[in-house]
């Protein structure tokens, strides 16, 4: 089986909010506050977080994270 993960649930502004995760099913509800990131384990030589965190302090003062969140994709 697999989780949904529902922002909104976290009563927290959606457009400020982001998801990272390994499953595109985790972040079905919400696409566009979504970085997939590919999946751990246990290999000590994984550098994608620190990608992704050096990515997302482009992003921290924007009105919106979901107009950002496709840059992603493209870039990285």
């Amino acid at each position: 089986g697999c989780y949904v993960k529902d922002l909104s649930l976290l009563d927290r502004d959606i457009s400020q909010t982001i998801i990272v995760d390994n499953s595109p099913m985790a972040y079905a509800f919400h696409p566009r506050n979504a970085i997939g990131c590919s999946s751990f384990i246990d290999d000590p030589n994984d550098r994608e977080l620190e990608s992704i965190a050096r990515f997302l302090t482009k992003f921290q003062d924007v009105e919106d994270v979901c107009n950002h969140m496709q840059l992603w994709d493209a870039n990285y």
